[in-house]
């Protein structure tokens, strides 16, 4: 958990307590572990990133995944590793600082 130990003494500064929980799962689509959200990633869930990309271009499976987490109880922070042509139909849901795309292909 690197990124936890890069930034948890900043957290900390700041009187935030910070834990990351790496749910990678190597290869395997989002579906049906995104039906488990609060189960598999917590109740308590701040931020959830979807990077099923290798495995999963179906609209409706990305889809569920995002509704599945922003019926979380804390209504997480959604961020998305590449654009996702669907993602812009979803906006009517969210609102506009909830849904991020972070594309490491963007120019």
């Amino acid at each position: 958990v690197v990124f936890e130990s890069a930034v948890k003494d900043v957290f900390a500064a700041a009187g935030i307590s910070f834990t990351v929980r790496n749910m990678a799962m190597g290869g395997v689509p989002s579906y049906p572990n995104s039906m488990c959200m609060e189960d598999n990633f917590g109740a308590d869930t701040d931020v959830v990133v979807w990077d099923f990309r290798m495995v999963e271009r179906d609209e409706i499976k990305g889809e569920l995944y995002v509704r599945q987490a922003m019926m979380l109880p804390k209504a997480p922070l959604i961020c998305f590793k590449r654009k996702m042509s669907y993602l812009s139909r979803l906006h009517y849901a969210h609102k506009d600082a909830a849904l991020h795309v972070l594309d490491e292909m963007s120019t």
